[in-house]
């Protein structure tokens, strides 16, 4: 998996938890990125590092949480 496909999938939670209800335009802002984050999810901005680590705080996420199953197999031979 490289970044882009990373920077995906931790959009792809955000905007899901959005639209299902868990989450909340208001609460997005207050939080501490919260222009970044209206920006990204408009397509107006790019995620940064430090803006995805709020987002992966704010979503009670682990890293590994944005693996496929197959991905969290070590790899054959190890």
């Amino acid at each position: 998996m490289d970044f882009l496909e990373l920077e995906r999938r931790v959009l792809d939670h955000l905007r899901h938890r959005v639209r299902s209800g868990e989450l909340t335009e208001r609460r997005l802002a207050h939080s501490p990125a919260s222009r970044d984050i209206h920006d990204v999810l408009s397509d107006k901005g790019f995620l940064s590092l430090e803006t995805a680590n709020v987002i992966l705080h704010l979503l009670h996420i682990e890293r590994l949480d944005l693996l496929d199953p197959e991905e969290r197999l070590p790899p054959p031979g190890s």
